[in-house]
């Protein structure tokens, strides 16, 4: 981006402190009486350490001064958001408590800063707003392209379609390529940070999808299913894309893995519960989990497994609801139950 498309640094930081409403005389003690006076002078400017702490006093954070600072911030990200908030009801300062006070959310919302993904995604969490929602009006009426890989490639799946499970491999590789050459080029350059943040989510989201995609067609390496693992583990707001992921993956987890996961999960179910298709997901991880454990004799495990979505199994659809009970009679026939077999000709 050209320098003269960004707000100088003295400038951009003084128009921030106003807007929050902190005094100078209360940055004193982070930066000292002169070097601020400097600062908002545009005569010099503090370390990077010195002016994280500055910031953070205010109330945004060093991605949030970047964003402000240039002209090219993506806007319908806080202009959707701001029609949502308001048509929920949600007043400015609802979600203080995930460190989004009100100066902040309305740059967001006029599209002069570009919140955190993880942030924004608790955001509509906690009004309520499933992320496919979002990105549908996002993508101008259309499913996001995530979200729409995870239900081809579980169609594909089911109808043994290796042809279209290659082309989402493919493509989702590519793109997670491309995104690496874009971190690469952008890692070390100043003023870039809030752009490799972006980039880097993407590339982690494009690179699980390849590697689940590949899962289905051959066998993953050790490094390939760690790098699976860490992703799993490392999420905590699950957004639908996520748990898409864990659904199609939850056959092949180790169970102590798959259950600390679950456990996480169901402990803060209250954000997820009212959402029909991240319930759907949660059958699905079980069903597939269970399914696993039947196989290999594990019946026990499998029973656990079918009783965490017991209290989910409202309003979901008739192709979800099937596979829970093909599930458990497949469970009963296991365990020696002639009618267990009926059944799951019953479902098919």
């Amino acid at each position: 981006m050209d320098e003269e498309e960004k707000i100088p640094v003295g400038e951009a930081f003084k128009k921030l402190r106003e807007l929050s409403g902190v005094k100078k005389v209360e940055l004193h003690e982070i930066l000292g009486k002169s070097a601020l006076d400097r600062l908002e002078l545009g005569t010099s400017e503090p370390s990077f350490e010195k002016m994280e702490q500055a910031l953070d006093y205010m109330g945004f954070t060093v991605s949030d001064f970047s964003y402000f600072r240039h002209t090219g911030v993506v806007k319908t990200y806080g202009r959707l958001f701001h029609d949502l908030r308001f048509q929920q009801g949600y007043r400015e300062d609802f979600f203080e408590q995930l460190g989004v006070n009100e100066v902040r959310l309305r740059l967001f919302e006029e599209g002069r800063i570009m919140l955190p993904f993880s942030t924004l995604d608790e955001m509509l969490l906690e009004m309520h707003v499933p992320e496919r929602d979002y990105s549908f009006w996002l993508n101008g009426g259309q499913l996001d392209w995530f979200i729409s890989s995870i239900h081809q490639l579980e169609l594909a799946h089911y109808k043994g379609d290796l042809e279209t499970i290659q082309e989402i491999e493919t493509r989702a590789h590519e793109f997670a390529n491309q995104q690496e050459i874009n971190s690469a080029l952008l890692d070390g350059l100043k003023d870039h940070h809030y752009v490799q943040e972006r980039v880097t989510k993407q590339y982690t989201d494009y690179r699980i999808l390849e590697l689940t995609a590949k899962k289905y067609r051959i066998n993953l390496t050790a490094e390939e299913e760690a790098e699976t693992s860490d992703f799993l583990f490392g999420i905590e707001i699950w957004t639908e894309f996520d748990l898409g992921i864990l659904a199609l993956n939850a056959g092949r987890l180790e169970t102590p893995a798959l259950k600390l996961i679950l456990d996480e999960i169901y402990q803060n179910f209250s954000a997820y519960k009212g959402s029909r298709i991240y319930r759907e997901h949660l059958v699905q991880v079980s069903g597939r989990a269970a399914s696993r454990c039947i196989k290999d004799g594990k019946l026990e495990e499998a029973a656990d497994f079918i009783a965490y979505s017991k209290p989910i199994l409202y309003d979901i659809s008739a192709r979800v609801h099937g596979l829970s009970r093909f599930i458990e009679a497949q469970l009963a026939f296991a365990k020696g139950d002639e009618h267990g077999n009926f059944e799951m000709l019953k479902v098919i």
